[in-house]
Formats: C-alpha cells, structure tokens, sequence
C-alpha cells in the first residue's frame, strides 16, 4: 500500500539500516559511533554500583539473618530487585556494543582509536557479568536460607516494633446528639450570639403625668337657641 504523495517504493529497501548509519553523524562533526560507546561506558558504571550496593546488602545480611530475620528478607527482596535492573542494564550495554560494531563497519575511514574503546569497553562488560554470575549464586544461597529458616521455624522472627510500642490512641472528636444539641441551643439570635447589639428602650410617660387634654364638646344647634 503506497502512500498519497508516494508514487514507488523506496529504492534499496533492504540496505536502509546501514544507509542510517552512515548518515548518523552529528552537527559538530564526531562520528556515529561516539554517541553508543558513551552509553555503553554510563550503562557499564552504573551496573557496578548497582552491584556494589547489592554485595554490601548481602555482607549485612550474614550478619543480621539470626537477629533480624524479617528485616533481613525485605532488605534481599530490595537487592532482588536491583539484580533485575542490572540484567537489564547488561542487556542494554550489548546492544550498544553491537551497535558501535556496526557503526565502525559502516565509516571505517571515521574509526581511528575506536576498536581500542571498544575492546576496554568490551572487557568491563565481560567482567561485570562474571561478577554478576557471582553475586546472584551468593544471593541465591543466601534468601533461600533465610525464607526456609522462617518457614520451618529455625529462625525466630524478630517482635514488630509497632507492637512493642504498644497501641496507638487516638482521640476521637467530640459529637453532640442532635437532641441534645436542639436542647443546648438558645430559642433566639440574641441569647445565642452575644455580639448582637441591643436596642435601647425609650421611656415611657405615665398617665399621670402626662397633661390632660381639655374637651369643651358639641356646641348646640343654633335652633334651639333662637327658640323662646
């Protein structure tokens, strides 16, 4: 299936690996396989500390497997996981050097000193997977012994630290029933909050006091006045 704005299909398929590599160089004018060997030096330093940090788990672990039994599976269970992360660190770091292989195959005329690199580069690797070899023997040995002492009762797990600090209390927060609370609040705005300003009463004048009106009444029609 060709695209919209292909009319064929590209010429020389099949080479389009190596035709990648041989344009694979950069802007500022290093060659192809500077780029592979740099990450097969970064995968190569981290896989040996990886690997440092699990040996130093695994001397901790001799020393505290009798004591700690509990403590010493979840740190193993730590360095099972940095083992794994170095497998693939290894992987990652032979891919590169094959890459950098073909890089050289690809531009012989850009190689100078590379097929020394490579060499160094390919020895570490070599020695870093014996000693991986080793330490996963030595791990193996190790948290298998440790899991079976657990489960058949020859090591005696270690008292949880939380339950020797003995329970937790907790304060729970203060609830009112809602009848009690009905009953606890005042009838009105005023007696509930004291901020409520209160008007003041003006005074009264008592009756007695007060002037009386003077009512003379109706005067009388003027017919009967005129009347004998």
């Amino acid at each position: 299936m060709t695209r919209p704005h292909q009319a064929h299909s590209r010429k020389g398929a099949q080479g389009a690996c190596r035709n990648r590599l041989r344009r694979r160089v950069r802007r500022d004018g290093r060659p192809s396989w500077v780029a592979p060997l740099r990450r097969v030096n970064y995968a190569l330093a981290s896989t040996e500390r990886l690997l440092e940090s699990t040996h130093h788990a695994i001397d901790r672990a001799w020393d505290t497997c009798f004591d700690a039994p509990v403590r010493t599976a979840r740190d193993l269970h730590r360095a099972h996981l940095r083992l794994l992360n170095v497998i693939v660190r290894l992987k990652r770091a032979a891919r590169r050097l094959r890459e950098v292989s073909r890089c050289i195959d690809a531009e012989p005329e850009r190689a100078g000193h590379v097929s020394e690199l490579l060499s160094d580069a390919s020895q570490r690797w070599d020695a870093m997977v014996r000693l991986f070899e080793t330490t996963i023997v030595q791990f193996v040995d190790l948290r298998v012994g440790v899991l079976a002492g657990l489960a058949f009762g020859e090591l005696v797990p270690e008292p949880n630290p939380a339950a020797r600090r003995g329970p937790r209390i907790i304060l729970a927060p203060r609830t009112i029933a809602a009848r009690a609370f009905l009953l606890f609040r005042r009838s009105s705005a005023r007696a509930r909050i004291a901020s409520v300003p209160t008007p003041r009463r003006r005074a009264r004048i008592a009756a007695v006091d007060a002037p009386r009106r003077i009512s003379r009444g109706r005067a009388p029609p003027l017919a009967s006045i005129c009347t004998p």
